[in-house]
């Protein structure tokens, strides 16, 4: 429960008198019925906090994220990256000797 309005406190300190009263005459019955719905009572008073939250939209954005949650987000972002083929100083070299090469032709170098 985020906080409660004075009247859902004044409700929920009358729910216990009345659970304390049952179990001082004996009454258990009565004092686990009485827990049981003052219970649901604070279950309902945290829904109606969630859905009456007009921040909840920015709490949940500035929440923390985890590792798991943020992998479905971003994707394969936190995937191993993919292997490249292995590339040998001659294959450079070749690949280097071809820009030039293409580079001084479109200059009209020899």
């Amino acid at each position: 429960m985020l906080h409660q309005s004075s009247e859902q406190a004044e409700d929920s300190c009358a729910e216990h008198v009345h659970i304390v009263a049952a179990l001082e005459r004996g009454d258990l019955a009565a004092a686990e019925q009485l827990m049981h719905d003052h219970l649901q009572h604070v279950e309902a008073g945290l829904n109606k906090a969630e859905v009456n939250d007009p921040l909840a939209p920015l709490r949940q954005a500035l929440a923390p994220v985890s590792a798991v949650s943020a992998a479905s987000v971003v994707g394969n972002a936190f995937a191993a990256p993919a292997k490249r083929k292995k590339t040998t100083s001659r294959s450079v070299k070749k690949q280097a000797t071809s820009a030039i090469s293409l580079t001084s032709s479109q200059l009209g170098e020899s």
